[in-house]
């Protein structure tokens, strides 16, 4: 043997079974455990209030489920640089420039779509589309495991005291206290610090546009949402005009109030003598007089289009 050979091996049965030892370590299920997410829940009516021309929008209506329960918005992994995992660069493009109906997905089942269309009301605009590509993929290996996993969390947050108490307050306001209060009655000491609330201005009100809670751990459909909160790491849980990547803008005030908007039938149709006017959009429906938008059946001959919208 010459020298050094047995040096060598053995050397390299080291590296070997350090390898094994690293694998051993990083076993997806360890790194499953360790996943951060977070996950957004919009208040519909009040999203509808500055996204009013969306489809999604110009259907709601006051007995939809939306207008009194959170909505999917979308289980994010983190950091936010994890995205597009695996996906087409062309998607991407198609994604990131708003052309979310050419996004190609595989099929969801009709079980999580009849779930899916009513939980995430965005579905009418494909939002399904954009969630599972950006973050759905570095999440499951199927459209179906992804959205069942995020209705999962949506419904337990759905049958919390805080969803209790936004429907309730409908049309008043809410201090950050009382919404912390809630969170925490079913979800454990401390979870309201994993909790961020995103807000819209709306003349001299703010009214919540969306909610979004950090989790750490293993997500299925069974989740455990208070082990998964209390993993996470605190966040700072005040209203913000603007949301990022992670749901709040750093700089918000802990003293503002949070005015509930929820969609009322006076919030949707206003009767006037110019005609019925559509709030969301500031449209007329037939109107009978000049008004400065409109929405005409052509079928009637009251007043000539050019007469109508001036």
């Amino acid at each position: 043997m010459r020298p050094g050979a047995k040096r060598m091996r053995l050397t390299i049965s080291s590296l070997a079974l350090l390898a094994l030892a690293m694998m051993t370590a990083c076993s997806p299920a360890d790194s499953a455990s360790q996943q951060a997410y977070v996950l957004a829940l919009s208040w519909q009516p009040a999203f509808c209030e500055t996204a009013a021309r969306k489809r999604e929008c110009r259907s709601q209506t006051p007995g939809r489920p939306d207008s009194r329960q959170f909505s999917l918005h979308g289980l994010w992994p983190q950091p936010g640089s994890r995205a597009y995992c695996g996906v087409d660069q062309s998607a991407i493009d198609d994604d990131k420039s708003g052309r979310w109906r050419d996004i190609p997905m595989p099929r969801i089942s009709s079980d999580i779509w009849n779930r899916l269309r009513i939980a995430m009301p965005g579905t009418q605009s494909a939002l399904e589309r954009h969630e599972w590509i950006k973050h759905g993929t570095c999440h499951a290996d199927t459209p179906d495991r992804y959205f069942a996993d995020s209705l999962a969390l949506l419904d337990v947050v759905n049958a919390s005291s805080l969803r209790k108490l936004f429907e309730a307050r409908i049309g008043s306001n809410l201090t950050g206290a009382e919404i912390r209060r809630a969170f925490e009655r079913d979800f454990g000491p401390g979870s309201g610090n994993r909790l961020r609330i995103a807000c819209e201005r709306d003349g001299k009100r703010q009214i919540i546009r969306e909610i979004t809670i950090g989790l750490k751990g293993t997500i299925t459909t069974s989740p455990d949402l208070a082990a998964l909160i209390a993993a996470s790491p605190q966040t700072d849980p005040c209203c913000s005009r603007h949301g990022d990547a992670a749901g709040l803008h750093r700089s918000c005030r802990r003293t503002v109030e949070h005015q509930m908007k929820a969609m009322r039938p006076e919030d949707l149709l206003h009767p006037t003598p110019q005609g019925l006017r559509r709030l969301p959009g500031d449209f007329y429906i037939d109107p009978v007089r000049p008004v400065h938008r409109a929405l005409v059946n052509m079928a009637m001959p009251i007043m000539r289009v050019p007469d109508i919208i001036r």
